[in-house]
C-alpha cells in the first residue's frame, strides 16, 4: 500500500504528547527565544496517526477569524502541510475563516503557495514570512 492509500487520522494530544514534535520544530524558531517549545506545547495540539503510531504533531492557536498553526513537525510519509490544511478546513472552529502560519523555510513557502496560501507579510522581527489561506 502506498502512502496515498494509507489511512491517516488526527488525534487530540496533550502538551506532553505533542512536545517532542514541537521540540523538533524549534530549530526554525522565529521568536528569538521568547517562546519555548514547552510554551507552545501548552496549547495542546494534534497528532497525525499513520499505521497505528504518531508520525507528526502540530499545535494551533485560535484568534478569530484566524487559526494560527504555531508549530508542526514529524516524519509523515505524506505532505504534512496538506494534512494540517485539510484537517483545519474540515474541523475548523466556528468563526474561523483563515489558516495562518509563519516560516523562514523557502521550500515551505513554495509548497504552501501550491496549496492556495498567499504571502500575508513578514514577521515582526523580519526573520520570516507569514502565509495565509482563506478557507470556505
Amino acid at each position: 500500500m502506498d502512502a496515498d492509500q494509507e489511512e491517516v487520522r488526527l488525534q487530540e494530544a496533550s502538551a506532553e504528547e505533542v512536545l517532542p514534535f514541537v521540540q523538533s520544530a524549534a530549530r526554525f524558531d522565529m521568536t528569538d527565544g521568547q517562546q519555548t517549545a514547552q510554551d507552545i506545547a501548552k496549547l495542546g495540539g494534534y497528532l497525525v496517526i499513520e499505521q497505528g503510531r504518531a508520525s507528526a504533531g502540530f499545535t494551533i492557536k485560535v484568534c478569530k477569524p484566524d487559526v494560527w498553526v504555531t508549530a508542526a513537525a514529524g516524519r509523515s510519509r505524506r505532505d504534512l502541510t496538506r494534512i494540517i490544511t485539510q484537517a483545519i478546513t474540515q474541523y475548523r472552529p466556528d468563526g474561523v475563516q483563515n489558516i495562518i502560519f509563519q516560516t523562514k523555510r523557502r521550500g515551505l513557502i513554495r509548497k504552501a503557495a501550491q496549496l492556495g496560501y498567499q504571502v500575508a507579510g513578514v514577521t515582526n522581527n523580519g526573520k520570516g514570512t507569514i502565509m495565509k489561506k482563506a478557507i470556505a
